[in-house]
C-alpha cells in the first residue's frame, strides 16, 4: 500500500497518476474505478472527484471491495464536488420527468445518490438535454446551486461535438438568424476536427447567451446534422442524433474557481469518421 499527502487542490485522478508513476491515465483511471484508494479513510472509485491540500490518500495492490451495485452509477460520472455532480447522459434515454415514477437517467442517478448517502435529500437536475442527443447532465446538492447553475446557465463557456454529412471547412464563425418575431444574427465559432469525406465530426463552441438549441439554425443553413429524428431514414449509419454536449465551464458563486467538467468524443463518432 502506498501513502501519498496531496500536494495542492487537484482531482483524485491527478494525483494518483502523478504519485503512482504512470505515463497515461488510463490505468490510474482503471485503479480508482477498481476500488483500490481511500481519500482520509474512504474508499472513492470516482476519478474526478476533487481532493484539497493535506488530504491523506492511500492506495492498495488489491481491490479494498467487492463493487456491488450501490457502489457503481447508472450512468458515467465525470466530475463530482460538494455541490454538484456531472454525469453523461446515453442517447435514447429521456433526461427528466415530473413524474418520479418514469424511468429517466435523472431518477436512476438520484436513486443512486441517496442509496450511496441516506442523509443526501436536497437534489435537483439542472438541464435537460434532447432523448435523442447525448452529453452532460448537472445535478446539483442542494437548491441554492440548482438556482445558480440554471440562473448562469447561459454565461458558461458550453461545446458540443456533432456529426455532419460530408466533407467541412476548417474551422470558422457559421453565422444564422435566430428568433421568430425578431430575428437576429448569432456566430457560432466552429471547428472541424477530424472528417473522412463521408462524415465530419465538428466542435461547436456556443458564444454567451446562445441557447443549446442550435439544430435548426445549422439545417438552414444546409448543415443537418447526423440522425436528426425529422431527417433520419431507415439504415443510417447512427441511430440517435448526432451532437454530444461535451464541456462546460462553471465558475464558484464567488468566481475565484472555475470547474472544467469534460468528456470524450463518444466513439460511434469517432468510428464514423475514421
Amino acid at each position: 500500500m502506498k501513502r501519498i499527502e496531496v500536494a495542492e487542490k487537484s482531482t483524485l485522478l491527478e494525483v494518483v497518476q502523478t504519485n503512482m508513476g504512470y505515463t497515461s491515465t488510463t490505468k490510474a483511471r482503471k485503479i480508482i474505478k477498481n476500488a483500490h484508494v481511500r481519500i482520509n479513510g474512504k474508499m472513492v472509485n470516482i476519478p474526478s472527484t476533487e481532493v484539497n491540500k493535506g488530504d491523506q490518500l492511500e492506495v492498495y495492490p488489491e481491490p479494498l471491495i467487492i463493487l456491488k451495485k450501490i457502489d457503481i452509477p447508472p450512468c458515467e460520472v465525470v466530475f463530482e464536488n460538494k455541490d454538484f455532480l456531472a454525469f453523461i447522459k446515453p442517447a435514447g434515454y429521456t433526461t427528466a420527468h415530473p413524474d418520479p415514477k418514469v424511468r429517466t437517467s435523472f431518477n436512476l442517478m438520484k436513486r443512486w445518490m441517496q442509496a450511496r448517502d441516506p442523509q443526501m435529500t436536497d437534489i435537483h437536475f439542472v438541464n435537460k438535454i434532447e432523448k435523442d442527443a447525448s452529453g452532460i447532465v448537472l445535478v446539483a446538492k442542494n437548491f441554492k446551486w440548482r438556482k445558480y447553475l440554471q440562473d448562469e446557465w447561459a454565461t458558461f463557456r458550453r461545446r458540443y461535438y456533432v456529426l455532419v454529412d460530408g466533407d467541412f471547412s476548417d474551422s470558422g464563425v457559421i453565422r444564422v438568424k435566430t428568433g421568430t418575431k425578431i430575428q437576429t444574427e448569432v456566430n457560432f465559432p466552429f471547428r472541424r476536427m477530424k472528417s473522412n469525406g463521408l462524415y465530419s465530426l465538428v466542435r461547436i463552441d456556443l458564444e454567451e447567451g446562445q441557447k443549446d438549441m442550435f439544430d435548426d439554425e445549422l439545417k438552414g443553413k444546409g448543415i443537418p446534422i447526423v440522425g436528426n429524428r425529422f431527417d433520419r431514414k431507415k439504415g443510417d449509419a447512427y441511430e440517435h442524433k448526432a451532437k454530444h454536449f461535451f464541456s462546460i465551464e462553471i465558475p464558484d458563486m464567488d468566481k475565484k474557481e472555475v470547474h472544467l467538467v469534460k468528456t470524450p468524443v463518444p466513439k460511434a463518432f469517432l468510428k464514423l469518421t475514421r
